[in-house]
């Protein structure tokens, strides 16, 4: 199957034209710009997040990402690329305390670092440890202090927790990391006399003001992703952040200027620059101009940019006037509009200073007017006249101070309106008379015996003069052949300045790609461990089953087996990838590669019992193989050994009809004998004319036959521990409605019973009461001629309790009678089954007729 996912990045045409779309989209939802980022490094990024979405155009990811605006924040996560450890190329960090923490150190001022573009916080960390055991060792209390800022909100949280994974402890040094770090379950945390040393925040380094006063700012590996212009504005602004001889840490790829004007290397200490004091470099931060996107002229007119933006850059460009931002002490640090007409820099080295910079016409009065403005903090104005190109005009000069945290001051040229005044007419400067040629005359007239020198003279003036000009003719082609030679020397070191450029722009480019790759193998690393951990798991799992398990794939070849299989296929590690049918196996029938083709070709798993040739049995299972995608890919053949079931299966059942028998002797033996008994108390009951004897032997029989119920009962129930008490009860009360045969068809019986199972030893004693309860009722509850209802209800209680009703709507009991005083053989027998015995509670309503409610508990 053709895959059409993008294997690298887009193609250049289809990334030049939406590129900047897709930047300034991500402009407008997040607030920040990236059109700052090396054109190759953006379209790796998008193309990856391209790549996860399966979109093989640029416009079809813009489109995806103008209709979803979750996918905003995961492109603005993916640019933002958050490569970084502890003590990244270590080398470097061994030469940083030597030369720049411990003389900063052994000052009494405080100590100032910046770590921009932090990321989660591993460089801040490394700094700090450095400057902590050096002030440890050392027995100082310099108070330190380190931002560390990044864009990414959510690696400032990593950072400001300080928590970090087990596998980056290893490029930590083992005295450090004793020292400074806290063991905890899932990996290391900072401690916090360390933690307190680093300030963490959000801030947006091309965006938003720098930090100042700085004496160490360590930005590694970030301008790699940078475009070079930008490059040198971030290197002005280090320049601008650090004090009088700071220090600035970049990283193994990058590079100062070239031109080494605002840094110079620090001897014996890689990648570790010192501020140049020589050189004032203009820093520029404010609003977006840092930002402001190089080819966003090239977005197509129906790309939403605010009418607001547009109307405002629109008024500042035509019709604000010109202004400059300086600082206190007078250096230019932003410049807005044109300032031709009032600055003419000197001859030199380039000055920052505003008022070496200034026309000298305007260094007076603007000295004037912006000492005062600085001295009382208010805005001062002031008219003054200006010459310049033989005409002068009248200016409106403001200095007024900013509100801001930053001790700047503005300063505001306007025209003033009126006609410009006429310029002073230069003076010509007077022209000699005709003396020389006086003199001549007078030369010439002063004698003849002068005028043979005279032709001499200019003979030989003549021949000297004509030798001149042959001698400048050749100094003149000698400087044109210079100034050729010259002009090729300088094409070619034009050349070779492109071509270092190029190589230092590919260098930086490879450093990006490379610091990719490494979160990549980090990545791959972090799921090799996975995969290996998870192939040990199933490794230990199959052994541990100890069960023959073969997996084969669609053409039944042999992909993995466990040492079980051996037992029954004569296999080896060396048969992985051999056909499954081209080994002899142990099993009596059909091979089970059978099985395992039916299983991929009707994709349904099959089991059935076989048998090995030593007589041992086995359950053989056959299921297909499938993926996560559903796909089958093969089978998997399980076979369990199940020798020891099948025998303790066939004693079981040898067991089981051994107690059959028994029970049935036993059962057969209990009937009779209660048949017997039954027999013998009813002849007793023939001979006995008393009615009172006659009714107890009478009763007797009925309690042995409601035992011989149960007895049969239990016999044919499948659980001799527990008996259906609802089946039970009905038995009962036709057994007893059999026994009384005249009162058929007048005396109704209702059973109302939930689904109770019932221990035996509870079953017992309650189906007694129950036999006694309701003989009752049908003897002294109605009488000859009266009709009527028994009914019994059976249903669970509260607290797992079996609540148990026996009542009719007969002629009641007594007045006199109760459970103190029964003077009946069945109330007293009902008392002793369900109080005594079974620990149960009996309540007694009377009317209408007699309710007997028995409460025991589910257990005896």
């Amino acid at each position: 199957m053709k895959n059409d996912i993008p294997d690298d990045i887009p193609d250049d045409e289809d990334a030049s034209r939406h590129l900047p779309e897709v930047l300034w989209t991500l402009k407008m939802g997040t607030g920040n710009d990236f059109s700052c980022y090396r054109e190759n490094t953006l379209r790796r990024r998008v193309g990856r997040r391209m790549a996860t979405l399966r979109l093989a155009r640029m416009a079809d990811y813009l489109a995806h990402l103008r209709a979803r605006p979750s996918e905003l924040a995961l492109l603005h996560r993916e640019l933002l690329i958050g490569v970084t450890r502890f003590f990244r190329d270590s080398s470097a960090f061994d030469a940083l305390t030597d030369a720049v923490i411990a003389p900063l150190a052994r000052s009494p001022a405080p100590i100032r670092i910046w770590v921009p573009a932090c990321s989660t916080g591993q460089e801040a960390y490394s700094i700090a440890m450095l400057a902590r055991h050096y002030l440890d060792r050392n027995g100082l209390d310099t108070v330190t202090r380190i931002f560390a800022t990044d864009l990414d909100a959510a690696a400032i949280e990593t950072a400001r927790a300080g928590r970090y994974p087990e596998s980056e402890r290893k490029d930590i040094p083992d005295h450090l990391a004793m020292a400074y770090l806290r063991q905890e379950a899932s990996g290391f945390r900072v401690k916090k006399r360390l933690r307190e040393m680093v300030v963490f925040g959000v801030h947006d380094l091309l965006g938003d003001p720098p930090y100042s006063r700085m004496d160490l700012i360590s930005c590694r590996n970030f301008m790699i992703y940078l475009k070079p212009q930008t490059q040198g504005k971030v290197l002005s602004l280090f320049h601008f952040a650090l004090r009088r001889g700071g220090h600035l840490f970049l990283g193994r790829a990058e590079s100062p200027d070239p031109d080494g004007k605002l840094f110079s290397p620090v001897r014996n200490a890689p990648k570790l620059y010192a501020k140049d004091d020589r050189t004032a470099a203009v820093v520029n931060w404010i609003g977006d101009g840092a930002r402001s996107p190089s080819r966003f002229s090239e977005i197509r007119a129906d790309l939403p940019l605010p009418g607001r933006e547009t109307v405002e850059r629109l008024l500042l460009e035509r019709f604000a006037p010109t202004c400059l931002l300086v600082t206190a002490t007078g250096e230019i640090v932003h410049i807005h509009g044109n300032t031709g007409g009032y600055l003419e820099p000197a001859a030199g080295a380039p000055s920052p200073r505003l008022l070496e910079n200034a026309r000298k016409c305007l260094r007076r009065p603007l000295s004037e007017i912006f000492r005062r403005a600085v001295e009382n903090r208010r805005q001062a104005t002031a008219a003054i006249p200006l010459v310049a190109h033989g005409a002068s005009r009248r200016i409106h000069l403001t200095v007024l101070p900013v509100s801001s945290p930053l001790d700047h001051f503005a300063v505001v040229f306007q025209e003033s309106p009126g006609p410009p005044l006429p310029a002073r007419p230069a003076t010509e400067p007077e022209h000699q008379g005709d003396g020389a040629a006086g003199r001549e005359t007078a030369r010439r007239n002063a004698g003849d015996e002068e005028n043979h020198n005279l032709r001499r003279i200019r003979t030989e003036l003549m021949e000297t003069r004509r030798q001149l000009e042959m001698t400048v003719a050749d100094l003149a082609n000698t400087n044109h052949e210079l100034n050729a030679l010259n002009a090729d020397l300088q094409s070619a070191n034009e050349e070779l300045a492109s071509v270092n450029e190029e190589l230092r722009t590919s260098k930086e480019e490879l450093e990006s790609a490379n610091e990719e790759l490494i979160t990549m193998n980090a990545e791959m690393e972090s799921h090799i461990t996975s995969l290996t951990r998870l192939t040990n798991d199933l490794d230990n799992f199959l052994a541990s089953t100890r069960m023959a398990i073969i997996f084969v794939d669609p053409s039944l070849n042999i992909l993995r087996f466990t040492p079980e299989t051996t037992s029954i296929i004569p296999l080896c590690p060396g048969d992985v990838g051999r056909p499954i049918t081209a080994f002899v196996t142990q099993i009596r029938g059909r091979h089970i590669a059978e099985d395992a083709r039916a299983a991929i070709e009707s994709l349904h798993s099959s089991e059935r019992e076989i048998q090995t040739e030593d007589g041992r049995h086995h359950w053989l299972r056959a299921l297909p193989y499938r993926t996560r995608e559903g796909a089958v890919e093969g089978a998997v053949l399980t076979i369990t050994d199940i020798t020891e079931y099948k025998r303790s299966a066939h004693a079981l059942e040898k067991a089981l009809e051994e107690k059959k028998i028994l029970l049935r002797e036993i059962h057969h033996r209990v009937k009779n004998n209660l048949q017997t008994i039954c027999g013998l108390l009813y002849l007793e009951s023939r001979k006995r004319p008393h009615p009172e004897m006659a009714d107890a032997l009478e009763g007797s029989i009925q309690r042995i036959r409601s035992m011989a119920m149960i007895h049969e009962h239990l016999y044919h129930s499948d659980d001799l521990g527990r008996i259906d008490f609802g089946t039970y009860v009905r038995k009962i009360a036709a057994g007893l409605m059999a026994a009384h045969p005249e009162r058929e068809g007048r005396i109704h019986f209702e059973l109302t019973a939930d689904a109770m199972e019932m221990d035996l030893q509870v079953a017992i004693p309650l189906g007694l009461a129950v036999n006694e309860l309701v003989v009752n009722a049908l003897k002294h509850a109605f009488g000859p001629e009266r009709e009527g209802c028994i009914r019994v209800a059976l249903e669970n209680g509260d607290g797992g309790a079996i609540c148990l009703t026996v009542g009719d709507d007969g002629n009641g009991l007594p007045e006199d009678l109760d459970l103190e005083n029964p003077r009946t053989l069945g109330l007293e027998l009902v008392r002793d089954l369900v109080i005594r015995q079974l620990g149960g509670q009996v309540r007694i309503d009377r009317h209408p007729g007699a309710t007997f409610r028995l409460m025991v508990p589910a257990t005896g």
